[in-house]
C-alpha cells in the first residue's frame, strides 16, 4: 500500500484527553517547535528509562537499527536495560552524587525527577509515569538525507514498545493536540503536523513508536524493521569494534555529515570535496558506566595513505607545571602540520589558499623551516587563586633551527611594528629570555569590540610572549604562563600528579595523543571570579551536582581501528 501525500485526503481531529494528562491541568498553546520538544522529551525519558531499569536484568538484543531509513549517516541507541554489569555500574555511579546515596529510593526519586524534566520537556503535555507502562527496552535516534542536502536532513525517533496499544493512546493525548491531520502509509496511522516549514509525523508500526519528519517516519515504516543499515558493512564494523558492553552505542558516517552540514554553505561543496578525504568512512561510539566513572569510546578505521603514527608516552608533561587545568596534547605536530598543508596544496580546490600561506611565511624562510623543527605540541590551560593563563607549548626537536626562526621573526615584527604600534622586547629569565609582543589595544585589533568581548579583560592590553629554553618553546597570552613552565622542576610537575597519572592510564597510555581536564580545579577558578550575589547561588544550587566531579582525561590510541576513550571521574 502506498502512503497519501500529506495535501491528499486528511482527517481532522479535534484534542482528546487520554492517558498522560493530569486531568486538572489544560494544554498549554501549541508550540511552533513541537516536533523538537518531542524529540527532546523522547530523549530524556530514554535516559529515564535506562537509569529506571539499571536494577533489572539485561534484556533482549536490540533490535532497531533495522528501522534505519537506507539514507542514514548518524545513528544513536540507548539501551534502556544495560546487558552485562552496565547496570550496576551505573548506579554506583550514581550513587556520588546527591539524593542517590540510598538504593532503596532510587526509583522513587529518579520518576519524581525524570517526571519534572519529561514535563519542562514536552511544554507540559506528558510525564515519564505517563511513557513508562509502554516503553521497551530500547531507543534510538536517527539523521539521515541525500549528499549535498540542507544540515537539517531527516530526522527520527525510534522507540521500542512494551505495550502497542497503549504508546497509541499516549500519542493520541500528546501529540494529536498539536497535529493538523492524519495519513496512512502502508496500513500505518500517522498523526502529522507543520512546525518551521517542515512536516513531522508520529505513529506506531509493529512493536515501535516512530517520530520525526514525515520522509524519514514512512521511510522506516517501509523498512518492516529489515532495513539495510544492519546489514552494511561499515555499520558492522562499526560495532564489531565497540569491545564490552554499553549503556548506549553510536555510528557515523563522518564523510556524508559532513556533507550534510556544509550544504547550506556557499562554498559547501568544494570544501566537502577537498576535506572529505581527510575523514574516515565511518566511526563507532559506546557509552559506559564504570562504577566511579564514565566512560566514551570512539572508534574509526585508520585513513588509507595516511602517516604513520604510533603511541608512546607524553614527552610534555613533565615540563607542565602542577597547576596545569587543560593540556591538549597532540605529538610530532610539525610532521602533521606540514602533511596537511601538501595534501590541501595538492588538490586543485584548496591549492591558492595553500600557496597564499607558503607565500606569507616565504620572507621568514617557508612553512618548513618552522615546521621541522616542532615536535610534540599541547594546548596548556594553568590555574591558581582565580587567574588563567594559557598558551602553546611545543617539544623542540632542532633549537638551533627554532632560535634562528624565531630570531627572524623578532627582527620582523621589532622593524615593522613600530609604525603599527607594536611594542618588542626582551627579558631575562631563567636559563634564557622572554621575548614579549605587545600588541595594544585589543579593541583596535578586533575591529572596536566591546569591552570584554576582546580576549583580554577590558582596559586592559593584548600581549604575546615566548622563550624557548631547554628544548621547549612556550608562546603564551601573556607571560604568565611562560614563567610557569620555566619555573617547573621534577616533582613540581603535572606527570607528578597521581590524580593525572591515574585518569591518563585509564584512558590510554601510551598514546598518540591526549588530553587533560582538571575539572575540580576548573570549577574551582571559575567559582574564584563570580561576583558576591552568583557565588553564593553556585554554593546553594550548583555546588552539590558538580563537586563529586573530579577530572577529564582522554587518549587517542592508534592503530586499525583508531580508538579515542574518555574518561570522566568522579572523587
Amino acid at each position: 500500500m502506498t502512503g497519501e501525500p500529506l495535501g491528499g485526503e486528511q482527517t481532522t481531529d479535534e484534542p482528546t484527553t487520554g492517558p498522560g494528562l493530569p486531568p486538572a491541568a489544560p494544554l498549554r498553546p501549541v508550540s511552533r517547535r513541537w516536533p523538537v520538544a518531542l524529540v527532546v522529551a523522547g530523549l530524556v525519558l530514554a535516559l529515564a528509562g535506562g537509569l529506571l531499569v539499571f536494577v533489572s536484568s539485561p534484556g533482549p538484543a536490540s533490535r532497531l537499527a533495522g528501522w534505519a531509513p537506507a539514507d542514514t549517516y548518524a545513528y544513536a541507541e540507548v539501551r534502556l536495560e544495560p546487558p552485562g554489569d552496565q547496570g550496576r555500574q551505573a548506579v554506583d555511579l550514581l550513587a556520588r552524587f546527591p539524593g542517590f546515596a540510598d538504593r532503596s529510593q532510587l526509583d522513587a526519586k529518579l520518576t519524581d525527577l525524570l517526571d519534572r524534566l519529561a514535563s519542562e520537556a514536552s511544554g507540559g503535555r506528558t510525564s515519564y509515569s505517563a511513557v513508562k507502562p509502554w516503553l521497551g527496552d530500547s531507543l534510538a535516534l536517527v539523521l539521515g538525507g541525500s549528499p549535498g542536502a540542507a544540515p537539517a536532513g531527516s530526522s527520527l525517533l525510534v522507540a521500542a514498545t512494551r505495550d502497542a496499544s497503549a504508546a497509541r493512546q499516549w500519542l493520541e493525548a500528546t501529540v494529536r493536540p498539536a497535529a493538523s491531520g492524519s495519513v496512512t502509509h502502508a496500513g500505518v496511522e500517522l498523526i502529522v503536523g507543520t512546525a518551521g516549514g517542515e512536516t513531522w509525523a508520529a505513529g506506531v508500526a509493529d512493536t515501535v513508536l516512530l517520530a520525526g519528519t514525515q520522509d524519514a517516519v514512512e521511510s522506516a515504516i517501509d523498512t518492516r524493521g529489515s532495513g539495510p543499515l544492519v546489514s552494511s558493512a561499515s555499520f558492522r564494523a562499526a560495532l564489531a569494534s565497540l569491545e564490552g558492553d554499553s549503556l548506549a552505542i553510536g555510528y557515523l558516517e563522518p564523510r556524508r555529515a559532513f556533507g550534510a552540514a556544509l550544504g547550506a554553505l556557499p562554498a559547501g561543496a568544494a570544501l566537502d570535496g577537498a576535506l572529505a578525504g581527510e575523514l574516515p568512512a565511518w566511526a563507532g561510539l559506546a557509552v559506559r558506566a564504570r562504577g566511579d566513572a564514565l566512560e566514551v569510546l570512539i572508534t574509526s578505521p585508520a585513513l588509507e595513505g595516511g602517516r604513520a603514527v604510533t603511541n608512546r608516552p607524553s614527552t610534555l608533561v613533565s615540563r607542565l607545571p602542577a597547576t596545569t587545568l587543560v593540556a591538549a596534547e597532540a605529538h610530532d605536530v610539525g610532521l602533521a602540520i606540514g602533511d596537511l598543508v601538501k595534501r590541501l596544496a595538492a588538490d586543485p580546490r584548496t591549492a591558492d589558499g595553500a600557496k597564499q600561506l607558503e607565500l606569507a611565511l616565504g620572507t621568514l624562510g617557508g612553512l618548513d623551516s618552522f615546521t621541522a623543527w616542532m615536535g610534540d605540541g599541547a594546548l596548556v590551560v594553568t590555574g591558581r587563586g582565580g587567574t588563567l593563563e594559557g598558551g602553546v607549548v611545543v617539544s623542540v626537536a632542532d633549537e638551533a633551527a627554532a632560535t634562528a626562526r624565531l630570531a627572524s621573526l623578532r627582527q620582523l615584527l621589532a622593524l615593522a611594528g613600530g609604525a603599527a604600534g607594536i611594542d618588542v622586547r626582551d627579558e631575562p629569565y631563567g636559563a634564557g629570555q622572554i621575548t614579549s609582543i605587545d600588541l595594544g589595544d585589543p579593541a583596535r585589533l578586533f575591529g572596536g569590540a566591546a569591552p570584554g568581548e576582546a580576549p583580554v579583560p577590558a582596559g586592559g592590553r593584548l600581549v604575546l610572549a615566548w622563550t624557548l629554553q631547554h628544548g621547549t618553546f612556550v608562546l603564551g597570552l601573556g607571560d604568565g604562563l611562560v614563567r610557569e613552565v620555566v619555573d617547573t622542576r621534577p616533582g613540581s610537575s603535572l606527570a607528578d600528579s597521581p590524580r593525572y597519572r591515574a585518569a591518563i592510564a585509564r584512558a590510554g597510555s601510551p598514546n598518540a595523543g591526549q588530553t587533560w581536564v582538571d575539572l575540580a580545579g576548573l570549577i574551582e577558578s571559575a567559582v574564584a571570579l563570580l561576583p558576591a550575589d552568583e557565588h553564593a547561588r553556585f554554593e546553594r544550587e550548583v555546588r552539590p551536582f558538580v563537586e563529586p566531579l573530579d577530572a577529564l582525561a582522554g587518549a587517542g590510541l592508534a592503530g586499525d581501528p583508531i580508538r579515542v576513550r574518555f574518561i570522566l571521574t568522579t572523587k
